[in-house]
């Protein structure tokens, strides 16, 4: 794969592991509230945003600028496809009564395997041409294609991922406290692309 797309990805894959839970005037009394209002704030959500609630600390002025400057040098169309999901919280239960419980959720999204193929396709084709463009013009191009590549990729991908939450008895409220390093969950928010990259990495070279 290529460097410059490889890049791309990566950051599209890190930004989906800080996400974080945001659940203003939402139904949190319940695990199955906490979830939906978690999901709803992740489908609205930016990235710097995703950092605080991550941290659970505000960020300084210069840091929000750092960070926003930093996401904005590179494409946004595959950031805001992964914000593009439907899902259905398919049960709730308490895994220990009035402290821990999980949710199981059906996310549909895009198919970001087939995109990430064809943008890699695209790449090798244009290689020369691309690595000509200056990173502005690059970052254009890539996000063009990718709108193209998106239109196309049917949104029918069906994964199911379980959610951890913790009852927060001072606030009295449920909390999503996985969502960061929930393999599982970040596969199903970008429609296996997680397991398609890490079978690609065992595979045997050719």
């Amino acid at each position: 794969m290529n460097k410059k797309f490889s890049k791309v990805l990566g950051i599209a894959i890190v930004l989906c592991m800080v996400i974080g839970l945001a659940a203003c005037g939402a139904d949190t009394k319940t695990p199955k509230g906490a979830t939906e209002a978690f999901l709803k704030s992740l489908q609205k959500g930016d990235i710097i945003k995703w950092e605080e609630q991550l941290s659970g600390r505000k960020l300084s002025g210069d840091e929000k600028k750092k960070m926003k400057k930093e996401f904005d040098k590179n494409p946004q169309e595959q950031f805001n496809r992964m914000k593009d999901f439907e899902f259905k919280i398919i049960k709730t239960k308490e895994v220990k009564k009035g402290k821990e419980a999980e949710a199981t959720v059906e996310f549909t999204t895009y198919d970001f395997v087939k995109v990430s193929q064809n943008m890699n396709k695209y790449f090798m084709k244009n290689l020369g041409e691309l690595k000509a463009m200056k990173e502005d013009k690059l970052n254009k191009t890539i996000d063009k294609r990718m709108k193209e590549e998106f239109k196309k990729a049917d949104k029918k991908v069906k994964n199911k991922a379980k959610i951890n939450l913790v009852y927060d008895k001072k606030k009295d409220e449920w909390k999503v406290v996985d969502a960061n390093r929930n393999y599982e969950f970040q596969d199903a928010i970008m429609g296996g692309m997680l397991t398609y990259q890490a079978q690609q990495s065992m595979a045997p070279q050719q």
